[in-house]
């Protein structure tokens, strides 16, 4: 029996089932949740919100399957145990191909539900002390899945936490190698427009005179070898971020259009008088 009392999920039709399952759950230390069928056992995990749950193979409406692919698709990580009456390798492994965490054979043995829950149980907390201990880590000593070893970046990683939920714009400094890139896409991916896109643009690899169309877009016919209207960097990114890399190499004059864009948050493309507004991070 473990020191945590957890909620457990119940479903079969068979109530006589049901409620031994019910009383080795109990037995247990855990709360039990109950269900007649597939359907009411979705609903029910939807509002209750268990720590893992048992689920009988054939029930009305939803069968034990469906029913924990319906709960997986909200909680990928539940472990679900499913009771069959049909344990024959074929369908075990189809079971577990589809997500369940382990199977007990009808005729239920009592000590070995009993064991089966306690397993299971133990799953369940030794999940949350790996969950607990990698935020508190990660919390201490890194930035999404960057490590953070030396001073220097523990304190680059603290000031990177409070602009991670702002949408303000960031200067990453420092010797190349040194993880500007990966930061820049953790501050993306931590941040308000993680569901956006990240574009990252190396300023030092494109040449100079095409460096303007690729950062703002050109209209068609606007220099020789513009055959359509192209979009740049920064329209690509609307709605997320672009990371402008190596921009220590970029030439002054476009430095100073770049410098224009970020006070204004508009682009002009190459050949256009048009502004187009930018819902962009930088």
């Amino acid at each position: 029996m473990t020191d945590v009392r957890l909620r457990v999920l119940i479903a079969d039709d068979d109530a006589s089932v049901r409620r031994l399952i019910e009383v080795c759950v109990e037995r247990e230390g855990h709360v039990t949740l109950s269900a007649s069928d597939g359907q009411e056992a979705v609903d029910l995990f939807r509002r209750e919100r268990p720590d893992f749950a048992i689920l009988d193979l054939w029930m009305p409406r939803l069968d034990g399957l469906q029913a924990m692919s319906a709960i997986h698709q909200e909680a990928p990580r539940l472990p679900v145990l499913i009771i069959t009456g049909d344990a024959t390798i074929p369908r075990v492994i189809e079971a577990v191909r589809q997500g369940a965490y382990d199977f007990v054979a009808k005729p239920l043995d009592l000590n070995h539900l009993s064991l089966t829950i306690r397993q299971t149980a133990e799953h369940v907390l030794l999940q949350r002390r790996v969950t607990t201990l990698a935020e508190q880590l990660n919390e201490i000593y890194g930035f999404g899945e960057v490590a953070a070893n030396s001073a220097g970046m523990k304190r680059a990683v603290r000031l990177l936490r409070q602009a991670a939920t702002s949408n303000a714009t960031v200067l990453l400094l420092g010797e190349s190698g040194t993880g500007k890139g990966l930061l820049a896409h953790e501050l993306h991916r931590m941040g308000p427009r993680a569901h956006g896109p990240f574009v990252a643009v190396n300023c030092a690899a494109i040449p100079e005179q095409l460096l303007e169309s690729e950062l703002f877009g050109h209209e068609k016919g606007a220099f020789t070898g513009a055959d359509a209207r192209r979009i740049g960097k920064f329209e690509a990114a609307q709605g997320g971020a672009v990371f402008l890399d190596e921009i220590g190499e970029m030439a002054p004059g476009m430095q100073a259009k770049l410098l224009r864009v970020l006070q204004e948050r508009e682009v002009v493309r190459v050949g256009s008088n048009t502004p187009l507004p930018l819902d962009v991070r930088v």
